[in-house]
């Protein structure tokens, strides 16, 4: 996600959340995106999410997208436009959300925290098939990117990218890239194994529901 077409057009298109970034970025941003955006967006809103009280997330766009064919088909979507956005783009972090993820751990360690940040497993066939061809020098830049930051901001590092990090099944995904509840909670409990307060506030953090 620290290339040059984040952030998605969710964040600009939602006014709650675009009001947090300076209007010029997200009307020149918008403009890039062009109508396919908004044409997107309007087809999740028809199938809206479902969550339940305690947050839990019943169904939404990417699950009902994962309805669509089998995963091996919808994971090979994911080979396919990965690779053709890797012969394009170059290896580097770029500078407009490395600034906006700096500013985000600056805030937490002013409030108190200590934030971990965590890389997802990716689905293993997904992986497997873009592991040497830009996936591989992508992963050592931002886990260097990631290190070079610990010497001024308070922030545990976990890499889970690897299926295996938390013992999950290659059936538990979507798609290329977002993991089923199933493997969500391998992933929360992994992170609890590692850093059993890693979910704890800090001493005097209120959350409020305005």
């Amino acid at each position: 996600e620290f290339d040059e077409y984040s952030p998605g057009a969710a964040l600009l298109e939602d006014p709650f959340l675009s009001r947090f970034l300076p209007p010029s970025f997200v009307d020149a941003r918008l403009k890039r995106l062009g109508p396919s955006a908004n044409t997107l967006l309007l087809a999740g809103a028809r199938r809206p999410s479902v969550i339940t009280p305690d947050g839990f997330t019943i169904s939404d766009p990417i699950s009902v997208a994962a309805t669509v064919g089998s995963l091996r088909q919808r994971v090979n979507g994911y080979i396919k436009g990965t690779l053709s956005f890797y012969r394009k783009a170059p290896v580097q972090i770029d500078p407009a959300p490395s600034r906006y993820f700096a500013m985000t751990l600056r805030l937490m360690n002013a409030i108190g925290a200590r934030p971990t940040v965590v890389l997802a497993p990716l689905q293993p066939w997904y992986l497997a098939a873009i592991y040497h061809h830009g996936w591989e020098a992508r992963h050592r830049r931002v886990l260097a990117y990631l290190h070079e930051l610990q010497g001024v901001y308070r922030f545990n590092v976990l890499d889970f990218s690897r299926l295996s990090s938390v013992h999950g099944s290659a059936m538990g995904f979507y798609d290329g890239e977002h993991l089923r509840p199933a493997t969500t909670r391998l992933v929360v409990e992994a992170i609890l194994k590692v850093l059993p307060k890693a979910f704890v506030l800090p001493i005097g953090t209120l959350i409020s529901s305005s």
